[in-house]
């Protein structure tokens, strides 16, 4: 993964693109899964899913997706994207350092509303529904606070599952 920085308020992240995807005409399910081993929990963690166009182009303004900083030590999630501020926190922390941790970012999409929650380890958190303007593609995004490799994302997957259409 190619790491590039990107700067959100006070907070600079390294963060690299690991799966794009159209989702202009889906309906349904959007499922990112990855591992994430830490060496250590003095970084906080980046994760995204972005119009991938603001990706190419590293700004940090008015970035149309949805971006989450969570701190590893504390279990504190922010909305760095959507003026959300702290939007929750997982039990579980500090996250243990050397193991893998399962890491998922969901979204349901219905129209242009998605639905996200994010699962760390056995843990989800709800994270508020958004609009986004139709943009068709869109990427998942990860990335660290730290400048070396305090963690690695390795085994990333992506599922997409389709809703049933329902008619009256």
């Amino acid at each position: 993964m190619r790491m590039q920085p990107v700067r959100f308020g006070a907070e600079q992240f390294n963060v690299a693109r690991v799966i794009e995807t159209d989702v202009s005409s889906h309906e349904g399910d959007i499922m990112f899964e990855i591992e994430l081993r830490l060496r250590g929990v003095n970084q906080n963690l980046f994760a995204g899913f972005v119009q991938s166009h603001w990706f190419s182009g590293g700004h940090a303004e008015a970035v149309p997706g949805i971006g989450m900083s969570i701190d590893p030590a504390s279990g504190e999630v922010k909305d760095l994207l959507n003026e959300q501020g702290i939007v929750g926190y997982f039990d579980a922390s500090p996250f243990e350092c050397g193991e893998t941790i399962f890491f998922c970012l969901s979204v349901e999409k219905i129209g242009n509303v998605f639905l996200p929650k994010l699962t760390v380890g056995e843990e989800t958190l709800l994270y508020p529904a958004l609009h986004l303007e139709a943009g068709s593609m869109m990427s998942f995004v990860v990335g660290t606070t730290s400048k070396g490799r305090d963690a690695t994302f390795e085994n990333p997957h992506l599922q997409l599952t389709r809703s049933p259409r329902v008619s009256a």
